[in-house]
């Protein structure tokens, strides 16, 4: 099935990474791109100083971008470094935790089971069950080849053994995958704008596909609605049944340096009616979808000036967010202070959280980048977040399942990036 033709874009996606000559057009995203925003620069009183000191500040990271051979990687955060910038010049926080201290009074640990070696590098993963009941694992991989092109497929595995079922080839690189149970499916976007479902039983794939191919970071669906972020900072709306644009608006920007493009990280549904998405740009964006053309109801910025990345509907009103500034944030949206009800800091940043087991078990299981992996107490939301457990020793973590195994005990897998290795561990009683 094709989308609708949104219209004839100026260039499209990867034409115009390649073709960033200036700092008004160029577009400012890559999973390795320069952040511009407040990398190391201090912040001036006078507005005309700041603006110069960024606009300076934004075009030395720019000459990085240009000599980097792999332009566009997901970003990740310096070993051993606290204070330096992160290799996709994201700003670090002032007072980051050494990802590699494992420093956290934890209650449980986590124990390795299993590691399996990947083909491409794994950038994002789920657990769901299959038709027999058996836990079967979904990763997204993704990464340049010699030409600078992406490709990118998923692989379903056991989760028990970790032996490959299935490779389901994709157009692109697949970013983000995630499990829809109530419709016994996963579903996943990529690098070439396609929004795949794929189902639990005989994987049977199908295939949406954008023809202006923008690159997805993140996608959301309801069952009439599908929503999609892109690396232009934009929010795509689509109607699920007839895969019909509905709305594309600019969602995220960086305003404070001639308001370019950034990327807008994630996205989530909070009901049929508004959504919500977050980017590089630092804020939380409320989107009411009644309105003939998107309007932004609210936003919320972030409790720092680094990239939003990660958001979700945990329940009714509250929000889960995490940033690059290693803080994983509760907002209520009822609160008229716009102030985050919780906040916890998580070594290495916070890419992903999967709270598969929260209801259950009163558990989720977070995705920490240089950090590793994390487990922690997400059911006392009203009094605030425990890590009960903490492995740091992983090379890049994006992507975490959270699952009971068929004779009841907590396992937890992640995938590493660099290493391009599937990773499972209990979780068990110190």
């Amino acid at each position: 099935m094709q989308f609708v033709n949104l219209g004839t874009f100026k260039e499209n996606a990867h034409k115009q990474f390649n073709e960033m000559k200036d700092i008004h057009n160029n577009s400012t995203l890559s999973l390795h791109i320069s952040t511009y925003e407040e990398n190391s620069i201090e912040t001036y009183s006078n507005e005309k100083n700041e603006f110069k000191a960024e606009k300076f500040k934004f075009n030395k990271s720019k000459t990085f971008f240009q000599e980097s051979v792999k332009q566009f990687e997901i970003p990740r955060q310096q070993k051993d470094m606290k204070y330096e910038p992160e290799i996709m010049q994201f700003k670090a926080s002032q007072s980051l935790i050494n990802p590699n201290d494992n420093i956290f009074a934890t209650k449980m640990k986590l124990e390795k089971q299993q590691t399996a070696t990947l083909n491409l590098k794994p950038c994002s993963m789920t657990s769901f069950s299959h038709a027999n009941k058996e836990i079967f694992y979904g990763i997204a991989c993704y990464e340049q080849n010699s030409q600078n092109e992406y490709i990118g497929e998923i692989i379903i595995t056991k989760s028990s053994d970790l032996s490959e079922v299935k490779k389901i080839p994709a157009n692109g690189g697949v970013f983000r995958i995630y499990s829809l149970p109530e419709e016994n499916s996963i579903y996943a976007v990529t690098t070439s704008g396609d929004f795949m479902f794929i189902n639990n039983e005989l994987f049977d794939t199908k295939i949406m596909s954008h023809p202006d191919q923008p690159y997805y970071t993140d996608g959301s669906v309801t069952s009439s609605l599908l929503a999609t972020t892109d690396d232009k900072g934009n929010l795509h709306i689509f109607d699920r049944a007839t895969a019909k644009p509905l709305v594309k608006t600019r969602a995220h920007r960086l305003r404070k340096v001639g308001d370019l493009e950034c990327p807008a990280w994630s996205c989530s549904f909070l009901n049929d009616t508004s959504v919500v998405s977050v980017g590089d740009d630092g804020r939380m964006c409320l989107w009411d979808l009644r309105e003939s053309n998107l309007k932004e109801s609210s936003f919320i910025q972030g409790v720092t000036d680094d990239g939003m990345v990660f958001v979700s509907l945990k329940h009714d009103h509250v929000i889960a967010v995490g940033d690059y500034a290693q803080n994983y944030c509760l907002f209520d949206l009822r609160s008229t202070d716009k102030k985050p009800m919780i906040i916890k800091e998580f070594p290495g940043g916070v890419w992903h959280v999967d709270s598969s087991l929260e209801i259950s078990r009163g558990l989720s299981a977070a995705a920490c980048m240089q950090g590793g992996v994390i487990v922690f107490d997400s059911s006392t939301t009203n009094s605030g977040v425990d890590i009960v457990a903490h492995d740091s020793n992983s090379s890049l973590t994006y992507g975490v399942a959270l699952h009971e195994d068929s004779d009841g005990s907590i396992a937890v897998a992640e995938v590493e990036f660099d290493t391009k290795k599937l990773n499972k561990y209990l979780l068990l009683k110190e």
